[in-house]
C-alpha cells in the first residue's frame, strides 16, 4: 500500500522502525541471539559481525523499499500531471453516483467548479433529450462487462447542451469488489456539428431548405411500406414550373433563385402536415400525399398546386408569370417503387408540358410507350447525324407576277438506311424537344445555302432561299453569327436568305425583347423574315406590328378550298389586304389545282408553292425544273 507522501521527509530512524513491525522484530531477534555468557572475548567478534550482518542486511531491504517508494512517488505525481492537464473530462463517482473527483478538464468543459460539483450526483449533467434506453444500455453494459462506451448528450452550468463520447469503466478495491466508477470523456459538440452539416447538405437543398431527391425517395418510400400494410394508396405529384428558364436567362439567377423560395413557401402553404415536399430539380417539385381514400382529394389538391403558381411572383419590382405543369400517378396502380413512381410522374408532366396551357395530367400505361418511343427516336436521329442519313429536298415557289421561280424551299428529309423515308413530322418535333435540332438545323441552313449560291452561279440571276428555323435554333447562343459567317462564305447574293419561323415564338411574352432583338440583328445581314403557317397559331395579330418580319406565308389550310368556298376565299383575300396593308409579302402554301392559282393570282398575293407548281425534289432536278419553267414561261402541273 502506498504511504502518505509525507512520509518521505521523515527521519531515517522513523522510516526504519516506525513503518511497520518486520524490521523491529528482525532487530529484536538478532539481539537475544546475543547472550551475556557468550560475550567473551573469542566470541564477541563472531556474534558482532552476526548482530553487523542482520543490521546490514536490515538497511539494505529498508533502501530498497525507500527506492521503490520513490519510484511509486514518481509515479503518482505522472499520473496527477496527467489527470490535472488532460483535455478530457475525467469524473470518478462512487457506486451510488455522486461526484468523488473531477479534473480541470471537467471544468473547463462544463463550466463547474470542483466544489460545486463534488459530492453532488452525476446525473446533474444528463440532459433531458437523451433517450432513456441509453442509459438502460449503460448500467446493464457497466453490471454485465464492468465497462461501456457510447455517446451522450450533456448540458453544461449554462444550460448549453453538448455532446461527449464516453468510456465508463468500474474500479474495484483490493479484493475484486466494485469501489467506484471512472468515466473518461471527449468533447465531440464540433464533430456533430460538422456531422450534422453534412447530413443537411446531403439531403436537403440548399436553397429553398427543403428535402432533396434522396430524401423525397426515402420519404415516398416509407410511405409505400405504409400502404402496403395498410392497403391504402400513396399519390405522387411532380410539379414543373413552366416559364422559370427564361426567368433566369431574362433576370439573372439571383432573381430565379428568390423566385424558386417563393414557389416553394406557396406550395408549402396548401400541403397538410402528413404531405411532403420536395425539390428534386432546377425547376422541379415533388408532393407525396401518402395516404389517399377518395381520388377527388388527389385531384382537389393538384387544383390548389395549380392556383398557387398562377398568380404572379414579384421579385425587384417585377412582375413575373410562371404557371405550372403536374404529372400525377398512384401507388399501386402505376408503380410499386418511388423509382417507378417518380418515373411515371415525370412521362405524365411531360405529356401536359406540351401543351402550353399547363394543368394536371394523370399517368396512363401508353405514357411510358410514347416514352420509350420518344427515347429510340433519339437515339436513332443522332445515329442518323452521325452518319449522314438526312437529305435536302427542294420545291420552288412560283413569283405570280412574272411567273417564274423565285426562290426555293429548302425541306429535309430523312433516307434510313434501308431506304425508307421518315416524313418530317414523325422526328421534327423529336428533334426539337431533344435540342438534336440545334445540329440537324445547323446542317440544313449550310447546306441550303451553299447549294443555292451555287446555282445563282449556273443561272446566273437571284435565287432566294427559304430556310425553316426552330424557335429553340433562333435563340441558341451565337446563332446571329453563325449566319453571318455562313452568307459571307458562302457569296450568296444580299436578300436571297429568308428564314421562316412560326407564329409560336411570338407566344413567349418573356422573351418578346430577346427575338425582337435577334431578327433586328438579322435583317441588319440583309436576311428576310418569314411567317410560317400564317393563321395557325394562337397569338394576336398584334406581333406583327410588333416583330419586324417581312413576309407572310398563308397556310394551305386557308388555299385548299378557296375556289369552291367563298368564306375561305374571302378570308385568304382579308389576309392579303392586311399583309399589303403592313407592306409584307404573301406566299399562298399549299396549291393543288389551277384554280385555286388563278384566285391567288386575282388576290394580290406575290408568290406560291404546292404540287400544282412543282413538288419538293432531290437537289439534281432543280435546276432543270428552274430552267424548263423559266423557257415555257408557264406552270406544268405537278413540275
Amino acid at each position: 500500500m502506498v504511504e502518505h507522501p509525507d512520509t518521505y521527509w521523515r527521519p531515517l530512524w522513523w522510516r526504519l522502525f516506525g513503518q511497520g513491525r518486520a524490521p523491529l522484530a528482525r532487530l529484536e531477534a538478532a539481539a537475544k541471539s546475543v547472550s551475556a555468557e557468550a560475550l567473551d572475548e573469542a566470541q564477541f567478534p563472531r556474534r558482532y559481525r552476526t548482530l553487523a550482518n542482520h543490521l546490514q542486511h536490515l538497511i539494505a531491504h529498508t533502501d530498497e523499499q525507500e527506492c521503490s517508494l520513490r519510484q511509486n512517488r514518481q509515479a503518482l505525481q505522472q499520473l496527477s500531471a496527467v489527470l490535472e492537464q488532460s483535455p478530457a473530462c475525467i469524473i470518478i463517482t462512487s457506486l451510488e453516483g455522486r461526484i468523488l473527483y473531477v479534473n480541470p478538464g471537467f471544468c473547463r468543459v462544463t463550466g463547474y467548479t470542483e466544489d460545486e460539483v463534488r459530492g453532488q450526483p452525476v446525473s446533474m449533467l444528463k440532459s433531458t433529450r437523451t433517450h432513456a434506453d441509453t442509459f438502460g444500455q449503460l448500467w446493464r453494459d457497466l453490471q454485465e462487462k464492468g465497462e461501456w462506451h457510447g455517446e451522450l448528450l450533456n448540458r453544461r452550468k449554462s444550460g448549453q447542451h453538448y455532446w461527449v463520447a464516453a468510456s465508463i469503466s468500474v474500479l474495484r478495491d483490493e479484493s475484486g469488489r466494485p469501489d467506484r466508477y471512472l468515466s473518461i470523456q471527449d468533447d465531440i459538440s464540433l464533430r456533430k456539428q460538422y456531422e450534422a452539416q453534412l447530413f443537411y447538405r446531403s439531403n436537403y437543398d440548399l436553397l429553398t431548405d427543403l428535402p432533396n431527391r434522396q430524401l423525397m425517395l426515402d420519404r415516398l418510400e416509407q410511405a409505400l411500406d405504409m400502404a402496403q400494410r395498410h392497403h391504402h394508396r400513396v399519390a405522387v405529384f411532380l410539379v414543373n414550373l413552366r416559364q422559370f428558364r427564361r426567368v433566369n436567362q431574362a433576370h439573372g439567377h439571383d432573381v430565379g433563385d428568390q423566385l424558386l423560395c417563393q414557389a416553394a413557401s406557396r406550395l408549402e402553404q396548401v400541403l397538410s402536415p402528413m404531405e411532403s415536399l420536395g425539390r428534386v430539380g432546377a425547376d422541379e417539385f415533388l408532393v407525396v400525399m401518402p395516404e389517399v381514400n377518395r381520388l377527388q382529394a388527389v385531384e382537389y389538391l393538384g387544383r390548389c398546386l395549380l392556383r398557387q403558381m398562377e398568380e404572379p411572383f414579384h421579385q425587384n419590382g417585377l412582375e413575373l408569370r410562371q404557371g405550372a405543369a403536374i404529372g400525377i400517378c398512384l401507388y399501386p396502380g402505376d408503380g410499386d417503387s418511388a423509382e417507378v413512381l417518380l418515373r411515371n410522374a415525370d412521362a405524365a408532366l411531360q405529356q401536359v408540358s406540351r401543351d402550353r396551357r399547363g394543368g394536371c395530367c394523370f399517368f396512363r400505361d401508353e405514357m411510358n410507350l410514347q416514352a420509350r418511343q420518344a427515347l429510340e427516336m433519339e437515339r436513332a436521329l443522332h445515329r442518323a447525324l452521325i452518319e449522314q442519313q438526312f437529305e435536302l429536298w427542294f420545291q420552288p415557289l412560283l413569283d405570280l407576277q412574272t411567273n417564274q421561280v423565285r426562290a426555293v424551299e429548302a425541306l429535309v428529309r430523312w433516307r434510313q438506311p434501308s431506304g425508307e423515308l421518315v416524313p418530317p413530322d414523325q422526328f421534327i418535333a423529336h428533334a426539337e424537344e431533344s435540342g438534336q435540332i440545334i445540329e440537324l438545323g445547323r446542317w440544313v441552313l449550310k447546306t441550303a445555302v451553299m447549294q443555292v449560291a451555287g446555282w445563282q452561279q449556273v443561272l446566273g440571276r437571284p435565287l432566294g432561299v427559304a430556310v425553316n428555323i426552330s424557335p429553340r435554333q433562333l435563340r441558341h447562343h451565337g446563332f446571329v453569327d453563325e449566319v453571318a459567317e455562313l452568307l459571307s462564305d458562302s457569296g450568296l447574293a444580299e436578300g436571297a436568305l429568308e428564314l421562316e419561323i412560326t407564329e409560336s415564338i411570338f407566344l413567349d411574352v418573356d422573351s418578346e425583347s430577346e427575338v425582337v432583338s435577334l431578327m433586328s440583328q438579322l435583317r441588319q445581314l440583309g436576311v428576310r423574315l418569314a411567317i410560317d403557317d400564317f393563321g395557325t397559331g394562337f397569338s394576336a395579330l398584334g406581333y406583327l406590328k410588333r416583330f419586324p418580319v417581312d413576309t407572310l406565308k398563308i397556310d394551305r389550310e386557308f388555299v385548299c378550298d378557296i375556289h369552291e368556298s367563298v368564306n375561305a376565299a374571302t378570308l385568304c383575300q382579308a389576309i392579303v389586304w392586311m399583309a399589303r396593308g403592313l407592306q409584307l409579302d404573301v406566299v399562298a402554301e399549299g396549291v393543288e389545282c389551277e384554280a385555286q392559282l388563278e384566285m391567288l393570282v386575282q388576290s394580290g398575293a406575290d408568290s406560291a408553292q404546292g404540287f400544282y407548281i412543282a413538288k419538293p425534289m432531290v437537289a439534281p432536278d432543280v435546276l432543270l425544273t428552274i430552267a424548263r419553267m423559266d423557257r415555257d414561261g408557264q406552270v406544268r402541273a405537278g413540275g
